[in-house]
């Protein structure tokens, strides 16, 4: 079906799509109703405003989805709607048109006796659907409507996180409201309802081949910096695992951004956790530091955390002197030198000369204290 056949107007192509991003049933009322209007059909009214009726239910259960009604309520959609659009005033002009136009609804819906003859398709019911045209317009007709139900999912602290999974996982299908979303969001116990998001095949790549900044990670960054649960971070160093098999065995994600963001999710991780996490999965972790660090040769940020802020922490315990090692030996890798005129093969370090410099002269004392003497000699043989 060609939908522009029917969506006719920029404002009914705006509202499709706001609707689609809340769900495709509700869309699909939506476009079930225009067709309705060019279509020659028994009981077409009763259908139309039948379609209107499912719409603004679902709309009402959409917008009032972090709205906790009252025991024994009066006047609930007046209120819910004023909640869910932050509008004081009940009697605000928006609110009195949204329940104006949509208080006709159940009665052009229903039949009118069996013996009758249907509703015409009248004047009236062409100012209904083009007044409620005007509400969903102002409701779900642009992304700055959206990404507002977006925040009011996102900051208040009580509202049934099972209940709004699905509509936040619709809306974040919607390139832009999706980049909108994990730029802000911070809630860390969301990571689990959150998970279809982080699967390491929805990196996109530009014409290059070069893999994109992953807008997830902003969100899984956060949630390092400020988790205090053991089974979160498990959950960041599964993802982090996920992420390094796709890139070794799947597609190489081949850009230095990603990979500091994901390095510096690791080094927030408490270490032992870590240490526990890479044992029972038996993970080499030298080639995990490969892998994480291998299209950083030219911006070695995730280098210089690993160095500056992970090395100084395994120092402090004995037990953790493998994955120093690792580390060191990483940092001071050497690749062959492409400088030409000479007949003789040279050697540099893999990484800029500067940034390993920098790790070495801020960690100088504790290198010097070391009573590890494999890593004592890396350091003489790497200086």
């Amino acid at each position: 079906m060609n939908t522009d056949d029917f969506l006719k107007t920029d404002k009914q192509k705006a509202i499709y799509e706001g609707l689609k991003a809340i769900g495709s049933e509700i869309a699909g009322f939506y476009l079930s109703g225009l067709i309705l209007f060019n279509i020659d059909i028994p009981n077409k009214t009763n259908c139309i405003m039948h379609c209107l009726r499912e719409i603004d239910c679902g709309l009402n259960d959409f917008l009032g989805i972090d709205y906790v009604k009252a025991q024994d309520e009066k006047n609930a959609k007046r209120k819910k709607i004023c909640s869910s659009l932050n509008i004081s005033d009940p009697n605000d002009q928006f609110v009195e048109k949204w329940i104006g136009v949509t208080k006709n609804f159940q009665a052009y819906a229903h039949r009118h006796g069996a013996w009758k003859e249907p509703l015409q398709l009248t004047e009236d019911i062409f100012a209904i659907w083009n007044n409620y045209e005007e509400v969903l317009y102002a409701l779900v007709g642009s992304f700055y409507s959206m990404a507002d139900r977006l925040d009011r999912v996102m900051f208040p602290e009580k509202h049934d996180k099972d209940a709004v999974k699905g509509v936040v996982s619709n809306l974040l299908h919607n390139e832009a409201l999706y980049i909108y979303f994990f730029r802000k969001f911070d809630k860390n116990d969301w990571i689990y309802l959150l998970s279809e998001f982080f699967n390491p095949d929805q990196i996109l790549y530009d014409s290059y081949g070069r893999s994109q900044f992953w807008i997830v990670l902003n969100y899984l960054e956060k949630v390092s910096n400020t988790n205090d649960k053991k089974d979160i971070f498990i959950e960041l160093l599964r993802i982090i695992d996920c992420v390094i098999d796709y890139s070794k065995n799947t597609k190489p994600i081949n850009d230095y951004y990603n990979w500091w963001h994901i390095v510096k999710i690791f080094v927030n991780i408490p270490f032992e956790i870590s240490d526990e996490y890479i044992r029972r999965n038996s993970i080499e972790f030298s080639a995990w530091l490969d892998e994480m660090t291998k299209y950083q040769d030219s911006a070695p940020l995730g280098v210089e955390e690993l160095g500056l802020k992970l090395l100084p922490k395994l120092f402090e315990q004995e037990r953790y002197f493998d994955y120093v090692y690792d580390i060191i030996m990483m940092i001071t890798k050497f690749r062959e030198s492409e400088r030409v005129g000479y007949t003789n093969k040279t050697y540099v370090f893999y990484f800029r000369d500067h940034n390993i410099k920098k790790i070495f002269s801020s960690l100088k004392e504790i290198f010097i204290k070391t009573k590890d003497n494999r890593i004592f000699k890396l350091l003489l043989d790497r200086n």
